[in-house]
């Protein structure tokens, strides 16, 4: 069972809503890039076989190609086909990426949240500064898109999709992230990160202080990070707020869903996924709805986020 879209969605309100960076919420950028989505969705919905024969008319063009380069230069009907094909790969990725929209969006409307889909590469600038430790990734290719501002459980939250890209030698890896912020009741004393344990911490952990809990099982799985001096109030207060209640809330929800990293500065807590949300199951080329499964799956993983929130934000004193 499918989501049908066809309908206007109603426009977003005009509220305040809370940035983990301090900065002013888009709000009106926001509702005019989703009016621009409701439009591209009434449009595939008015003409639900189209996007099909766009895709259909694209490849035979790259046949088309291939067969006149064949007749003309026969070496080069292969290299024909295939940049041909390009338009339609296009196409396709860009229909892929609408459809992804189109479900944040909805899951937005459902929730009474603002939602931003476009890659911003300034946003990802003004973060970095604030949260280095999370943002100073890649060598270039930064942005961040997919961005919601909204409440959940009562606490005032922040989420977006950091992408950025690594030169290794002629090679580009290109990675998404996911990232939640939450806003804590109060400031903390002293920041500090959690990050999984590898190679990379184990070795660093070699050439500096490094501070552990009394429970094994969280300190083989957490490698913990903070600027200020050790030795000295600062491990006081960090490990006041990894309480044991805490470190068994955040090695449950490690196991349940997989790595992730946190940092806590001031009233600011961020959790990192490195994965991003799409629409498996959402395809405008067979019909023009956003797929039930998509929704779930997205709300799913939301909700964890939620639940770690409620579970750990009462303890970090």
């Amino acid at each position: 069972m499918s989501l049908n879209l066809s309908e206007k969605l109603p426009h977003s309100s005009a509220k305040l809503y809370w940035d983990p960076a301090g900065s002013p919420v888009p709000i009106v950028d926001a509702q005019i890039e989703q009016e621009k989505l409701n439009r591209k969705l009434e449009h595939f919905s008015n003409n639900p076989g189209r996007t099909r024969l766009n895709l259909i008319l694209l490849c035979m063009a790259a046949f088309g190609a291939a067969f006149a380069a064949s007749r003309v230069f026969p070496e080069a009907t292969v290299h024909a086909f295939v940049f041909g094909l390009v338009p339609a790969f296009v196409y396709f990725l860009s229909v892929q990426t609408l459809e992804k929209q189109l479900a944040l969006l909805a899951i937005a409307r459902k929730r009474g949240w603002l939602y931003r889909a476009k890659g911003d590469n300034g946003r990802w600038r003004t973060l970095k500064v604030i949260y280095p430790e999370i943002f100073a990734e890649g060598d270039h290719g930064q942005s961040v898109s997919d961005q919601f501002w909204g409440t959940l459980e009562n606490t005032p939250f922040w989420m977006g999709h950091f992408t950025y890209s690594v030169q290794s030698g002629d090679s580009s890896t290109t990675y998404i992230t996911s990232t939640y912020a939450f806003r804590l009741p109060k400031k903390r004393l002293t920041d500090f990160q959690l990050i999984p344990h590898d190679i990379g911490t184990k070795i660093g952990n070699l050439f500096r202080h490094e501070l552990t809990t009394e429970w094994n099982d969280f300190n083989r799985i957490f490698s913990i990070h903070y600027k200020n001096a050790p030795g000295t109030a600062d491990d006081v207060n960090v490990l006041s707020a990894l309480n044991p209640i805490v470190q068994e809330k955040l090695v449950a929800f490690w196991r349940q869903c997989g790595r992730y990293k946190l940092l806590i500065r001031g009233d600011v807590f961020l959790v990192l996924f490195r994965e991003a949300f799409d629409a498996k199951y959402t395809n405008f080329f067979r019909r023009v709805a956003v797929d039930e499964r998509d929704l779930k799956k997205i709300e799913g993983r939301l909700s964890e986020i939620v639940q770690l929130s409620v579970d750990i934000l009462p303890h970090l004193d």
